[in-house]
């Protein structure tokens, strides 16, 4: 179930996430989210984000994103640490699709 919050004309959104996975053969537990993500200069973006499951370490993560073609096109670049486990980096790409295909 999510929700984000927006604060200051969308510059600042807060997201909150709680859910429940059952994987194949386990138990199931429930999920949390919160996140926060904040539109510092025209076209970027930093991300902060918790989440993780029931009597599982949460994981933190932390990005960054630049929007090549505004509302359209953007490049991000994240990384994320578990208690325990190696940092994770992510770049990634999101393509938003015209309202027409959706």
């Amino acid at each position: 179930m999510p929700l984000t919050v927006s604060f200051a004309d969308d510059a600042l959104l807060l997201h909150l996430n709680a859910g429940w996975m059952r994987p194949r053969g386990a138990p199931g537990r429930a999920t949390w989210c919160i996140g926060g993500e904040y539109a510092f200069a025209p076209r970027w973006s930093v991300s902060l984000e918790s989440y993780g499951s029931h009597r599982r370490p949460p994981t933190r993560q932390a990005g960054l994103r630049y929007a090549l073609v505004e509302g359209r096109l953007d490049l991000d670049a994240s990384v994320a640490k578990t208690p325990g486990a190696a940092h994770q980096l992510a770049l990634g790409m999101t393509w938003a699709l015209p309202r027409l295909l959706y």
